[in-house]
């Protein structure tokens, strides 16, 4: 059996910050992405999946995937846009930080 993501997720928060590089005058898109899981109990045993197997498919084949669609949104985004940001010093940098339980 196959499970999306809103099965074991109750709320997802998405914040957005911009960093201000002094050194080169250039700014970053920072993104958190914070998941609220359904308690392990609501999932364990209907689903027959552990809380160890969800944080792996979450740390690792969710973000691998979300970050091949951003990046491709990014490269679509650029291309449909690209005079609008001809001169802009925003980086288009994706980075994951680690993934706490």
């Amino acid at each position: 059996m196959r499970l999306t993501l809103d099965t074991v997720i109750s709320d997802v928060t998405v914040t957005q910050t911009i960093r201000q590089e002094t050194s080169n005058s250039s700014r970053q898109r920072v993104y958190q992405i914070q998941f609220k899981f359904i308690p392990v109990s609501a999932y364990t045993g209907k689903y027959a999946l552990s809380k160890d197997r969800l944080k792996f498919v979450i740390g690792q084949v969710f973000t691998r995937r979300l970050l091949a669609a951003i990046k491709k949104e990014l490269k679509l985004s650029s291309k449909h846009s690209a005079a609008e940001l001809n001169g802009s010093r925003e980086k288009k940098n994706i980075y994951i930080s680690n993934l706490s339980s």
